[in-house]
């Protein structure tokens, strides 16, 4: 935790003393659509462990709906409207991979494999609300199981036993929503702010709550305009406050759960799988890394720290995130 805020402060004296801003950069090139590709690995961290969430892969396509001079005639304080179309593969093993050979799995095998579309709005105030929908599958209908000795048999890592004794297949559909604040750092051009983020996730295969907050530090753009909420799209040539984005970013969240259908199996399926996990009440999460954005593209990397999800866990659960995306008319 040290380390990270070290980074941060040396992370804004450096950007505090940049020379290039300029009174707004009016960007000739116009963006309505991107691609995102997202994957999540605990591997990359080199821990080679390959436990609990040990790999995600995303790819999505964003759009924007309405403008800021369309969507002012839907709601007054309406900036933007993006929508968003999402599909992607969440694999979990218990915390080692001989677990299974000694006995030892402390969570279930599983795969979840879904799609979503969401709509985000967002507002003059640098607020913003999304609200999705998702529908998936978890079980060998998710295909965890086949990628993951797959890609082990390409790179030639370790063999995973214990697979056979994944959960059932069951359906599942979810309602997303989202809602952030902006607290801290209206101003022309700021190299920090704060928002608070709230997620609420109810359907059959995860129902929690989560509250949280995000703090920006580095080369920013509002919260309309940034890399971080995927908003970097426009019909007209807009306004940016500098040429780039480059910005260090952490965001602590705390969760109450009721449901992991990753842990507990299908929610009306009497029978979810030999192994099966209760969740922890509450768990933590945080992220941390950077993100760089200029003209068409977007990188980004992060640390992601989380407690305990279930009860029979014997470790927290560390990975690394890295994502990319492409911007088109």
């Amino acid at each position: 935790m040290k380390k990270i805020i070290l980074l941060i402060y040396a992370m804004g004296l450096l950007l505090s003393s940049d020379g290039v801003y300029c009174q707004g950069i009016v960007d000739e090139s116009v963006y309505s659509s991107e691609i995102q590709l997202v994957t999540d690995n605990d591997n990359y961290l080199l821990n080679m462990t390959d436990g609990y969430y040990t790999n995600g892969f995303y790819l999505s396509y964003g759009f924007i709906h309405y403008d800021r001079n369309q969507a002012c005639k839907i709601k007054p304080n309406t900036s933007k409207i993006i929508y968003r179309f999402e599909t992607g593969q969440m694999i979990f093993n218990p915390q080692n991979y001989d677990s299974y050979s000694n006995g030892n799995v402390d969570r279930p095998y599983a795969g979840y494999l879904f799609g979503k579309m969401e709509q985000t709005r967002f507002f003059q105030n640098e607020n913003l609300l999304t609200v999705g929908f998702s529908m998936g599958t978890i079980g060998e209908a998710s295909l965890a199981r086949r990628v993951q000795v797959t890609y082990h048999k390409l790179l030639g890592i370790h063999h995973l036993e214990g697979w056979e004794t994944q959960l059932n297949n069951s359906l599942t559909m979810n309602g997303h929503l989202k809602y952030v604040q902006h607290l801290i750092g209206r101003k022309q051009q700021p190299i920090f702010d704060l928002s608070a983020i709230g997620n609420l996730n109810a359907g059959t295969a995860f129902d929690n709550l989560s509250a949280g907050w995000v703090m920006r530090l580095g080369k920013l753009e509002r919260n309309d305009q940034s890399a971080i909420w995927h908003s970097r799209l426009n019909k007209i040539q807009t306004r940016y406050a500098r040429i780039s984005e480059l910005f260090l970013f952490f965001q602590p969240e705390l969760f109450y759960q009721i449901y992991d259908a990753s842990l507990q199996g299908g929610m009306f399926l009497r029978n979810k799988g030999p192994i099966t996990s209760s969740p922890m009440p509450w768990f933590y999460r945080h992220r941390a890394g950077f993100y760089y954005a200029k003209n068409r593209f977007t990188c980004s990397m992060a640390y992601v720290h989380q407690s305990r999800q279930a009860r029979s866990m014997k470790g927290n659960d560390d990975y690394a995130s890295i994502s990319v995306s492409y911007r088109f008319n």
